[in-house]
């Protein structure tokens, strides 16, 4: 059954890609030749030089100054955007000479820029559609996005050879996101020198292993000031050597039977595992997109990046499975959207009129406690819960609720309300409106109890607020 819900998302994901991309009509292409968008030479070179915190990537992850060759078409136009099907060396020569160049497409904003720009990874299984779509959404919102394809896959998959990135055999899956680590690298070369880019603007996203390699991706190149990471984790050698799966344990039998432990097998992975390397990520932009259910990423490993990390990331968890989550596609778009635009530069703290944000928590007995924020006129969730919080749990939730308060109030919160019923805690609403990912739906504000709400001025603004409000909810949740 999950198999068919993921085959029917990713046939629709492609059939919206499509559609969004389209034919070029003769009209079209005379637009397009005309446009405003930056020359995009069909081949040339591009020049890799390390930034100066090059002597803090891992050994494996280094690259030694130089240039690599590229070749661009134009391929096609989607709504505002150009799509230039992109190619280039990889730094790494493997066996399968097909595995050694890198196919990309180049999602190309119009306009002059500067625009920042974002590396986008696919999923495990080798759908590109839906991570193309999001590198097109993003493309037409002024973030300039280049989608690439990891080692054997696509056209760099020899069809007569069994390689592939993610093996069976753990030194092939070290070798394996290794090189994808590399590949990365000189995308990000390929992409900063852009004209229409900004260099110091530059991002990473990934869902599912592209979400894992995005994070490995991060630690090893210092030029990705954002991070976002998809239904990812890390810790993944010892949870897949656990897991009680038939595949887990063929390869527990298989491994055992070469005289090897469960410590050789970790021990091989630890170096390409993003929670080895998550406290480099601690000086950047993270926003970690989780699902509550997720039947191949289990919380416990999401967590130990987000711990890994120092627990800055902002984390958001979904109410779907690995699978699922793909319905909320539309609206982790737009959050994507404002997570990667354009930072604007030169402006002080001082020039920023101060804002109003209000941020609270509420307890139900379906949702348990759940993080609020007051923006846009009315109190909206973001699917972000702590659901063994329920209100026959009273100790548990008395425990979240009283540390995320205290993490709140050291925040700067002017005042707070514990424990009084909604009515009392919030009188200018007869509803409460939770604006989830999936829906928007009114309850009456009686059917909850308010536990948390918490005045909080912000001198940056309101986004600032609720993310550090957002962090010390997960931090009191998974410390209860």
């Amino acid at each position: 059954m999950r198999r068919i819900t993921a085959q029917r998302l990713t046939v629709t994901a492609a059939l919206l890609f499509v559609a969004m991309a389209g034919s070029l009509s003769a009209e079209e292409k005379e637009r397009a030749a005309t446009a405003s968008f930056a020359n995009v030479d069909k081949q040339g070179t591009t020049s890799f030089q390390p930034t100066t915190g090059e002597k803090d990537v891992p050994r494996h992850f280094r690259l030694q100054p130089h240039t690599f060759e590229f070749k661009a078409a134009f391929e096609r136009k989607s709504g505002d955007v150009h799509v230039h099907r992109v190619t280039f060396p990889s730094p790494v020569k493997t066996a399968i000479a097909v595995n050694n160049t890198v196919h990309g497409h180049y999602f190309q904003p119009e306009g002059k820029g500067p625009f920042p720009g974002v590396v986008v990874l696919h999923i495990l299984g080798g759908e590109f559609a839906l991570s193309q779509m999001i590198a097109n959404s993003l493309a037409q919102h002024g973030v300039a996005a280049l989608f690439i394809k990891m080692p054997y896959y696509g056209e760099r998959r020899d069809r007569k050879s069994r390689r592939r990135m993610i093996s069976p055999v753990p030194q092939e899956t070290a070798e394996g996101m290794t090189q994808a680590v590399l590949d990365i690298r000189r995308a990000a070369a390929w992409l900063g020198a852009r004209p229409e880019v900004d260099s110091r603007q530059l991002g990473v996203n990934g869902i599912s292993l592209g979400g894992i390699v995005s994070a490995l991706a991060a630690a090893g190149e210092p030029r990705f000031r954002k991070v976002a990471i998809y239904l990812g984790g890390g810790q993944l050698a010892p949870i897949l050597w656990d897991m009680n799966h038939r595949d887990a344990e063929r390869l527990r039998r298989d491994w055992t039977a070469q005289g090897k432990t469960r410590a050789d097998f970790v021990k091989i992975l630890k170096p390409v595992d993003p929670v080895t390397w998550g406290g480099r990520l601690a000086d950047r932009r993270v926003l970690m997109v989780n699902a509550l259910h997720d039947e191949l990423i289990p919380k416990e490993a999401t967590m130990a990046l987000w711990i890994a990390i120092g627990t800055q990331p902002e984390l958001v968890w979904l109410d779907a499975g690995h699978y699922t989550a793909a319905r909320s596609i539309f609206s982790e778009i737009e959050r994507l959207k404002r997570f990667f635009e354009a930072e604007e530069r030169g402006r002080r703290a001082s020039d920023v009129k101060a804002t109003h944000c209000e941020s609270g928590a509420m307890l139900s007995p379906q949702r348990g406690v759940s993080m609020l924020a007051f923006e846009r006129g009315r109190w909206e969730s973001s699917s972000t819960c702590c659901y063994k919080c329920r209100r026959d749990e009273a100790r548990s939730s008395k425990s979240m609720l009283t540390r995320f308060a205290a993490g709140v109030a050291g925040s700067g919160a002017k005042r707070m309300a514990l424990g009084k019923r909604a009515t009392e805690s919030l009188p200018f609403f007869k509803t409460l409106t939770f604006k989830d990912h999936q829906e928007s739906r009114s309850y009456d504000s009686r059917s909850f109890l308010p536990c948390l709400s918490s005045s909080v001025p912000d001198e940056q603004n309101a986004a600032n607020t609720r993310n550090t409000a957002e962090r010390h909810f997960h931090r009191a949740c998974w410390s209860t």
